[in-house]
Order: C-alpha cells, then sequence, then structure tokens
C-alpha cells in the first residue's frame, strides 16, 4: 500500500545501494546522448520492480542495453506526444505572421480569437497529459510493449477509477521533490550532493509510481 514512508523505507533498505546507484547515475549524466537514455530507462525499470514488488535498488549498469532501449522508447514516446504542441505553436506562428501583414481589422480579429482557441488546447492538453502520462508510463513499464504507451482508456480508468489515490500518488512525489530539492539546495556548497539528487529523485519517483499503479490497476 502505498504510504507517505514507502518510498523512505525503499530507499532507506539499502543504504549503500542507494549511494551506489546515485553516484553511478550521476556520472552518467555526463555521457552524451547514451546517459539520458539509461536514466529514462533506469526509471522504467525501477517503475516495473516497485509494480511487481521487487525493492532491490537496481544497479545503474546492471542491464545496460534493455535500459538504454527502453530509454530510447520513451524518448520516442515524449516526441509524439509534443506533436500536437509543434502544430499548436506553427499554427499559432503562423497566425501571428498573418496579423502583422494585414491591415484588416475584422481578419485580425479572427486570427486573434483562432489563436485564443489554440491556447485553450494548449491548457486542455497539458492537464489531460498530467492526468494520463504517469499511468501510461507505469502501465508501458509494467506491459514493456511500446503499444502500452497508447492505452489511453486505460490510463483514464485507472486514473478516475481512483481519483483520490491518484491525487495521493501526485502529493507524495511532490513533497519527496521538495524535501530533496530543499536538501539539496542546504548543501550546494558540496557540489556532489546536487548531482546525487536527481537519481535519488528518480527512485523515490518509481517507487512512488509504481506502487500507485499497481494498488490502482487492481480496482
Amino acid at each position: 500500500m502505498l504510504t507517505l514512508d514507502s518510498a523512505y523505507k525503499f530507499i532507506a533498505k539499502d543504504y549503500r545501494g542507494t549511494l551506489m546507484f546515485c553516484l553511478l547515475a550521476a556520472i552518467a549524466v555526463f555521457i552524451p546522448i547514451v546517459g539520458a537514455l539509461l536514466l529514462m530507462g533506469l526509471s522504467i525499470r525501477i517503475i516495473s520492480n516497485s509494480i511487481n514488488q521487487h525493492d532491490e535498488i537496481p544497479k545503474v549498469f546492471g542491464n545496460f542495453g534493455n535500459d538504454v532501449m527502453n530509454g530510447l522508447k520513451y524518448m520516442l514516446f515524449g516526441f509524439i506526444l509534443m506533436i500536437p504542441f509543434m502544430a499548436i505553436f506553427a499554427g499559432s506562428l503562423n497566425g501571428i505572421i498573418s496579423a502583422s501583414m494585414s491591415n484588416d481589422i475584422s481578419s485580425m480579429t479572427d486570427i486573434a480569437l483562432s489563436m485564443g482557441v489554440l491556447w485553450i488546447l494548449i491548457l486542455v492538453l497539458t492537464f489531460a497529459y498530467i492526468l494520463v502520462v504517469p499511468a501510461l508510463t507505469a502501465n508501458y513499464a509494467k506491459e514493456q510493449k511500446f503499444g502500452a504507451f497508447f492505452e489511453i482508456n486505460k490510463a483514464f480508468s485507472i486514473v478516475f477509477g481512483d481519483f483520490g489515490a491518484y491525487l495521493k500518488m501526485i502529493g507524495i512525489n511532490f513533497l519527496y521533490s521538495i524535501a530533496i530539492g530543499f536538501i539539496s539546495g542546504i548543501l550546494s556548497f558540496t557540489a556532489i550532493v546536487p548531482l546525487l539528487a536527481s537519481p535519488l529523485m528518480i527512485l523515490v519517483n518509481g517507487k512512488i509510481m509504481g506502487e500507485w499503479y499497481s494498488e490502482a490497476s487492481k480496482k
């Protein structure tokens, strides 16, 4: 069951393993391109482990090829999610150019209204993504099939099947983000601690998302 201390128990169970994960993941960040893919893949693996109730801290380079491939798939998923935003941005840019070249007040008004609608679409799309992307990510982590990223009906069903649990997951993640960010800020003079903050958050976020999805998908 997801509780406020679930993630803390996870990272505190093996301090040495947690520290080694954070150190090696921080080093991996500096590997061009591959490092970012590896971290994304590790995030998927941690969520998958949490869903399957495997609570060991993963080894950063323990499943390198599979993690990088999962990271590549996740990056592709992110790019696909950005396509509607890019289309809206292109439409807005075209509207601005048209308005700047037009002296017709009526035409400019129509363009302004159209742009207003486009920006409303951005807000709606952003809100929809906030709702379903965590569930879609966890769904992929469980199924390990690229198509699992696009099972939108399932994602909405999981989120709205117990919306309180979804808000709880978001809230707990937020609290850990604030706490880790605060500690990182205080100890920023050490230089090394801020570098460990992101890998630590990957562990925390993966554990929380995995537990939430595991519980919510059974209801």
